[in-house]
């Protein structure tokens, strides 16, 4: 960070290890009025699912209820918004998945 007097300071490094692979995908990229997820889940349970703008503005939530295995669902009513770039989070308590 470069302070207004010029001087300036590095931030500290931190590595994030993950040991486990998350199956995530997320399609049709672009989308115009619906997408489809799926996701590979090592539990029964009901996850938080968010579409964020770039602004971080969520623009819908839902909770899902998956099964253990390999899960798919729909996000739809997408149409009238404007086109951009948006996120999907999804969370099962132990970790927090994102995608573009």
């Amino acid at each position: 960070m470069v302070d207004k007097d010029g001087s300036f300071e590095y931030s500290n490094i931190v590595i994030i290890k993950v040991n486990e692979k998350v199956h995530l995908n997320v399609w049709p990229n672009p989308f115009t009025d619906q997408i489809q997820v799926s996701i590979q889940m090592d539990k029964n349970g009901v996850i938080p699912v968010r579409l964020v703008d770039a602004s971080g503005k969520t623009i819908r939530f839902t909770n899902v209820s998956v099964q253990r295995g390999r899960n798919q669902f729909t996000i739809d009513g997408l149409g009238n918004l404007q086109p951009g770039v948006y996120f999907i989070e999804l969370s099962d308590n132990n970790k927090e998945l994102s995608a573009l």
